[in-house]
């Protein structure tokens, strides 16, 4: 099943990157599921995953906005870390990026930290961004991704998932593991939690999101073996109707390694990693992890400069 975002339209301003607002609809597609086949694939599930809503499929409904957003400053200045290597495409050999950063991609300034407005595409190619207005890289729309700054660059910029993410509503996912082999990920339904956690995001728009696995080689690289899929402790929670603090509707996503203690926010550029705030305790694989103090900072929203 893949997650295809209906009716979302986008404006981007890019300071001198782009001379007027654009806006596109991504194209709405059938969702589907790999078919079972006779050789039973498990998948070692999340048992404490928490208010499951309706499998809506994701559906977005978001109306078009203004970039010219609520902006908020903070004092924090730590650098942010980047995870951001590309994995192999369905049709062409691997990415050539891993973990491609450049001096002017950190997530903080001196006087704190800054996100863009969600950089988006109809295109089949996707321009990733440094802070400073200068191209990172690009993705590709065919392109098969595992590590979390590439997964969540990728739903930003093309409203809807990777082909390698494979719905977790099956036990079976002979023919998804047949065809992804060790690039097989999952992706959840709908979740309505608006407590624990979620109370220590920024305020949602919409209580409904969902989660994308992350399993990259740097990052639980034990969670394909190629013939059985374990979950793990690392997700990207996608919120995919935004935070009301930014004034519009566009996707926000926040990235956890050890089960929802604490997270990131991600700011949609290369190495745009906010800091760590708390989450909340969690035990997984028998071992209870607290959070260590530290609240949720908000970032400044920015308008790229010319390269």
């Amino acid at each position: 099943m893949k997650r295809k975002a209906r009716g979302l339209t986008y404006l981007l301003l890019l300071g001198g990157l782009v001379a007027s607002s654009c806006s596109f609809s991504l194209p709405s597609a059938t969702l589907s599921s790999s078919t079972s086949s006779s050789l039973s694939q498990s998948v070692t599930s999340d048992s404490t995953l928490e208010n499951s809503g309706s499998s809506s499929a994701f559906s977005t409904d978001s109306a078009s906005t203004s970039s010219n957003v609520q902006t908020t400053s903070s004092n924090s200045s730590s650098s942010a870390t980047s995870s951001s290597s590309s994995s192999s495409s369905s049709s062409s050999s691997s990415s050539s990026s891993s973990s491609k950063t450049s001096s002017g991609s950190s997530s903080s300034k001196s006087d704190g930290y800054y996100r863009i407005e969600p950089v988006t595409t109809s295109g089949s190619t996707l321009n990733v961004y440094n802070i400073d207005g200068t191209v990172n890289r690009t993705l590709k729309k065919d392109g098969w991704y595992i590590e979390p700054e590439d997964v969540a660059l990728y739903y930003q910029g093309f409203g809807t998932v990777p082909d390698n993410y494979q719905a977790n509503d099956s036990s079976s996912y002979s023919d998804y593991l047949a065809t992804y082999g060790k690039s097989a990920r999952l992706y959840t339904q709908d979740y309505t939690r608006n407590y624990g956690y979620t109370t220590d995001f920024p305020t949602l728009n919409q209580y409904r999101y969902f989660e994308l696995d992350i399993g990259g080689d740097s990052t639980n690289p034990s969670y394909n073996n190629g013939s059985r899929i374990s979950r793990g402790a690392w997700r990207l929670v996608v919120v995919y109707q935004g935070c009301v603090q930014y004034g519009n509707t566009h996707p926000v996503i926040f990235y956890t390694k050890n089960h929802y203690v604490d997270f990131q926010e991600f700011y949609n550029y290369a190495g745009g990693w906010g800091h760590l705030f708390d989450g909340e305790p969690n035990t997984y694989n028998g071992v209870t992890t607290y959070p260590q103090g530290n609240a949720y900072v908000a970032p400044t929203t920015i308008t790229l400069p010319a390269a």
